[in-house]
């Protein structure tokens, strides 16, 4: 009871905190106006919203999908973290503080998004903007908002709705999330339905994508139409619409170029750069002191007292993951890699996707593992037009789109049904970044763990551990979705449950 108590009451707490950071005028005093006294506040405000974003979109956050998936196995250095998403243990993920964190940071993010958008509206309205281009740039700002909005219910219906039926009529099947539309921190309502929910976030992107330049010219450090367009075909993906998501995937893919490498190491050397980087659509802004974190839950990864690179994971990728890469493929010592040391003489595959950038490195030749948010990359365009291609029934497109990704990666796309290749491709591309989970929803697989075999090495060393499912987990099992935490159900006893038990 303690503890629900206690997380209840840091919801709030950290949403006021949050909230009274977005509220404060520039000379310090707290003011509840609804409205921006000029533009200058208004960019205030604007950086503060990117702020939020970023903490949002940690890479961090995703680490705990990419754990239930069926790609991991717990290893011995576990104690009870990973092994809870890992074997489905249903009582634990129902009270999980990374499932509710998440919630939350999402629903902060729209909260203080409708926040921006509301103020902006009302300080056009009151014509406080004094020149035209005044207005032109807050109707700018404004758009970045809804973009914003859009992105944050996306998320949260990525993981707490079921996979998106048009024609469900029982709930909770057929419920999204709680649609809150304006700045209401303290708002009890129920459910809204999944419709209801996808047709106010492509309504947000809509509006958002009519204001928009295709790129902005802050570069990729702020929205753009772009990620708008890129973000709609996402959410197209997620349900189902495939002829939508086409034409915003190509879009996205003709705009921007992969990586030209032709070695792993030159790879990594641009793939790790943000600066440098061309994939990236959108990201944080970050330098050595600001806009940073370390994304290590998933590898362990630390240094030891001779700068040394080792790893200590609490959970390890099974075999099967290792295999999907080809022996060329650069991701195979980017995304995934066996060059450091688990244990002293022991190496074995660990991701290190999220390994580092040198450029935020405090001491250039020690790791300290900074990275930014990244929110959009083109290779998930690639990925996301193959698969509406294939679903769409074109093969051939489907195939062509992906041997341009597997070829500018090092890889040879293999024989194949198309939609086993994109399924191939998308474990490839998109591991580290909490994507298999809500691909096994969309695809309706089964998670057969228990039948994946551990890495050799890792069985050698005694790292491997043999940690069970809790049960059967078929395809379309109800906590493919997550349950809404407790203490906002709590909170809001309006709020209809997700899971049967």
């Amino acid at each position: 009871m303690k503890k629900i108590l206690y997380a209840a009451m840091s919801a709030f707490m950290l949403l006021g905190l949050f909230s009274c950071d977005l509220q404060r005028d520039p000379d310090g005093q707290d003011d509840q106006k609804n409205y921006f006294a000029s533009l200058t506040e208004t960019k205030q405000f604007r950086d503060g919203l990117y702020s939020v974003l970023r903490g949002a979109e940690n890479p961090e956050r995703f680490v705990w999908q990419d754990f239930q998936s069926d790609m991991f196995a717990v290893t011995t250095n576990d104690g009870n973290t990973s092994s809870r998403f890992v074997t489905w243990s249903l009582g634990h993920m129902e009270s999980s503080d990374e499932i509710a964190s998440y919630y939350l940071a999402y629903y902060t993010l729209l909260q203080q998004a409708n926040y921006f958008v509301g103020n902006i509206e009302r300080t056009i309205e009151r014509g406080i903007y004094t020149t035209d281009a005044q207005v032109t740039s807050a109707r700018m700002y404004r758009a970045e908002g809804l973009v914003m909005q859009a992105l944050a219910l996306s998320r949260l219906m990525e993981r707490f709705a079921y996979k998106y039926d048009p024609n469900a009529a029982a709930s909770p099947q057929n419920l999204g999330v709680v649609l809150v539309k304006g700045y209401e921190p303290f708002s009890s309502a129920p459910r809204n339905t999944q419709t209801e929910c996808y047709q106010y976030i492509l309504d947000r992107l809509g509006e958002a994508i009519e204001v928009l330049p295709a790129k902005s010219t802050e570069g990729n450090i702020r929205i753009s139409k772009n990620f708008a367009l890129a973000l709609r075909s996402r959410v197209n993906l997620n349900m189902g619409n495939y002829s939508a998501a086409i034409p915003d995937a190509q879009a996205v893919v003709d705009a921007y170029p992969l990586i030209d490498a032709t070695t792993a190491a030159a790879f990594e050397k641009i793939y790790r750069s943000d600066d440098d980087n061309p994939e990236l659509v959108f990201r944080g802004y970050a330098s050595s002191t600001i806009g940073t974190t370390v994304a290590t839950t998933i590898n362990g990864a630390f240094a030891n007292a001779t700068y040394e690179v080792l790893f200590s994971p609490i959970a390890a990728p099974f075999q099967w993951v290792v295999d999907q890469y080809q022996a060329s493929d650069f991701r195979k010592s980017v995304y995934i890699s066996k060059k450091y040391y688990t244990l002293p003489g022991v190496k074995a595959y660990m991701v290190t996707k999220h390994l580092g950038n040198p450029a935020y490195r405090t001491n250039p030749n020690v790791h300290d593992f900074k990275v930014a948010s990244r929110f959009f990359s083109v290779a998930e365009a690639y990925l996301i037009l193959a698969e509406s291609k294939a679903k769409t029934g074109d093969e051939s497109g489907a195939k062509a789109v992906l041997t341009t990704l597997s070829q500018k990666r090092g890889a040879v796309l293999e024989d194949g049904a198309a939609m086993d290749l994109v399924m191939a491709e998308r474990n490839r591309e998109m591991i580290g970044e909490g994507s298999r989970l809500n691909d096994m929803l969309r695809w309706n697989l089964p998670n057969n763990h228990d039948d994946m075999e551990n890495q050799p090495d890792l069985v050698d060393a005694g790292v491997a551990k043999n940690d069970k499912l809790k049960q059967a987990v078929p395809a379309g099992h109800f906590a493919f979705t997550w349950e809404i935490p407790l203490r906002d159900r709590q909170v809001n006893p309006q709020i209809l449950k997700n899971w049967p038990i």
